[in-house]
């Protein structure tokens, strides 16, 4: 979880806030009751709109798996 905690903040919360509040990009509190873990993860790996291509650079697969469970950590 750290991991993913790490990757959060250095490459989502200036977009999603620093506790997943929303911003820029929308509130990721909660996210874990509308999508599942592997959904949050396509959606890293394919994102839409303005969500920037973070895979496969900077980000790995075993980031993105790490970043989506901070993600649906998120309350």
């Amino acid at each position: 979880m750290a991991h993913g905690a790490s990757i959060y903040t250095a490459n989502c919360a200036a977009c999603h806030g620093q506790t997943g509040e929303g911003g820029v990009g929308p509130a990721l509190t909660g996210v874990s009751g509308r999508y599942s873990v592997s959904e949050i993860e396509a959606r890293i790996r394919d994102p839409r709109g303005i969500m920037p291509r973070l895979y496969p650079k900077p980000l790995s697969a075993g980031d993105v798996q790490d970043v989506a469970r901070c993600a649906a950590s998120l309350k």
